[in-house]
Formats: C-alpha cells, structure tokens, sequence
C-alpha cells in the first residue's frame, strides 16, 4: 500500500473506558456544544458510558471525561446512536441517546442518564442504527429484519425482511433506506452478501439487491464528498459506493501474515473540506485513513479495533474502539 504525503494523525488521549471490549461508539455536541461521546460494551456487566471532551486551561488536548453514571443493560450494547438538543424539535428536545442491545431491546435514555423508553420488536440482537429523511429511527439487527421506528409512539411503522442474517442499516437523502446482510451459510460456506434498497414509506424494495463483497458486510456508512456511502466487509475491502450503490472505489487493507484478509468491520466519513475522507478499522487491529481511494495513514493498535468514529467540526479528529476497552482520540 502507498502512503499519501500528508500531514500524520497523533494520538491526542486514550482511556481505559469499560472492563470489556466496546463494540459500539457514538458522538454528538451537547448544549454547550462540547462533544459528547457514548460507548457501549461485552462484559459481565454490559454497560453505555458518556464521555466529554473537555478542554483544560491552558491546554489544547482535550480530556476524556466520564459524564453521568453507567447505563447498565441485560446483555452486550452493539449498537448506539443519539440524538442532539434541539430545542425546535417536538420528540426530545433536550436531546438523548439510544442503545441496542443482544437482548433484542432498543433503550432510549436521556442526558441524565434515565432510561425514559423501551421499543421492542426484534427477536435478537441489534447491531445497527440510522435515521431517514423524515426522522424516523431505523434498526438493523441479527432476526434479519430492519425496523423503522416512530419515537414519538415507541412503535414500530415498518418492517423490511428477507435478509440473510445480520442487517446494517442507512437511510438516504432521498427517501430510500439501505440494508446489508452478513449472508448466509450455503453448503456449509458463507454466501449472499447482500446490499438492498427499500422505499422509506412503502418498505418495498426499489431495485435489485447487489452482491459484489466477497464476505459478510460488517458496516454501511454516509459519505458526503461522493453522495454516497461506504461499505465494509470480512473480504478485507471497503466499497466507495454512488448513491445507488454502484461501485466507484476500493480500499483494500493489506493481508494479514497467514495470507487472509482481515475482517474490516467498520469505516466512518472524517470532517474534511473534500468530505471524501474516511477512517476503517479491522480486527487485526488495523487502522487505515483514506482521502477517496488514497492511503493517508496507517495506525496499527494493539488488538482488533471495532469501531471507528469521527468527531464534527474537528478537521478531521476521530475515535476508535477497541477490544482491549480502550478509547483512543486521534488529531492532525
């Protein structure tokens, strides 16, 4: 792989977040317009934690600061997402944030930590969160199906079925929702990676599903610069995709020593004036920054890395979840 000449990322802050791996991370900017971060983890006592970033006097490395107690759960938290304080908006205001949990519960708390709704309807674990256009939560998860959620009610307005095992999920500007499936096993091989796309009002589907990944398909990310997405993958790639998710680029992170692909199971867009540059981990504990189909950096970690996050109006800062419960902050 060929590193492009641009200035390298640092590791700014690391904390040893939870007694487990975090499997899942989200970001947002409270009343104050400080970032605030959630992660959630596998452990004998799973739990969500919100961070700050909080600046110090005198200082330009932002702290990582717990904030508020842990919001304890029944099983693994897989999947969070969060909604902002905006105070023009009818279903909270004040702002809250969401975990999806292997118990098949959808938890919505508020910044106070108090769980104030539950939505329930999959039968297994969820593993994936987006909003449409129109605002309505949408929930991916292992029963293959994804769920499309009016907060306003806690009820499900619609279901999209017929995946192969684990759905991702990501709604579009322009009304349609895109899923992705783990596939499934077909003479005892894994199969039928699947990427579909569904009407947001109707939940029928719009066009013919794409197979093109070589392996189960681990994460679906917007990606602003294309009007696009990305997608990633246990076939060690990364799809830059239009918007009807035709192929326009691949990211291949390299081979791991016994010759195979390593599982890259997330990528996320970076603030970037281009909006063309994304971050993906894997579990080999890879870490690669991209501008369009360009290597910028490479950042090896210790163990595999989950999840990648980035932090708006940062130039480009983001986080990453690790295995090893840590969360590291990295900035240029």
């Amino acid at each position: 792989l060929k590193l492009s000449s641009v200035m390298s990322y640092q590791l700014v802050n690391a904390i040893h977040a939870h007694e487990g791996p975090i499997r899942s991370v989200c970001a947002f900017r409270n009343e104050k317009g400080q970032h605030q971060i959630c992660t959630g983890c596998q452990a004998d006592s799973p739990n969500a934690q919100k961070w700050l970033l909080n600046s110090s006097e005198g200082s330009p490395i932002e702290d990582i600061v717990a904030d508020g107690n842990p919001a304890f759960h029944d099983h693994w938290v897989t999947a969070l997402t969060s909604l902002s304080v905006d105070k023009s908006r009818s279903i909270y205001p004040q702002g809250c944030y969401i975990t999806g949990c292997m118990d098949s519960k959808i938890r919505i708390f508020d910044l106070s930590d108090c769980l104030v709704a539950t939505l329930v309807g999959h039968s297994k674990g969820i593993i994936s969160f987006s909003w449409t256009c129109a605002g309505f939560l949408i929930s991916g998860s292992w029963d293959g199906t994804a769920r499309v959620w009016d907060l306003s009610t806690s009820q499900c307005v619609l279901t999209l079925t017929g995946h192969e095992n684990g759905v991702h999920v990501l709604g579009l500007p322009d009304g349609i929702i895109a899923t992705t499936s783990t596939g499934e096993a077909v003479n005892g091989k894994p199969a039928n990676f699947r990427l579909r796309f569904w009407s947001a009002s109707t939940g029928s589907l719009v066009s013919t599903p794409i197979e093109d990944h070589a392996g189960s398909i681990r994460s679906i990310s917007a990606v602003s610069g294309i009007g696009g997405f990305v997608t990633s993958s246990n076939d060690g790639s990364v799809m830059l995709r239009s918007v009807d998710g035709q192929p326009i680029g691949s990211l291949l992170h390299s081979m791991q020593e016994d010759g195979s692909p390593p599982f890259i199971l997330d990528c996320c867009e970076l603030d970037s004036p281009s909006g063309m540059d994304t971050v993906s981990c894997g579990e080999d504990g890879s870490v690669m920054v991209w501008s369009g189909t360009d290597l910028q950096q490479s950042i090896p970690h210790p163990n595999t890395v989950w999840c990648v996050v980035g932090l708006r109006g940062t130039g480009g800062d983001f986080l990453t979840a690790g295995h090893d419960g840590v969360l590291r902050h990295f900035s240029r």
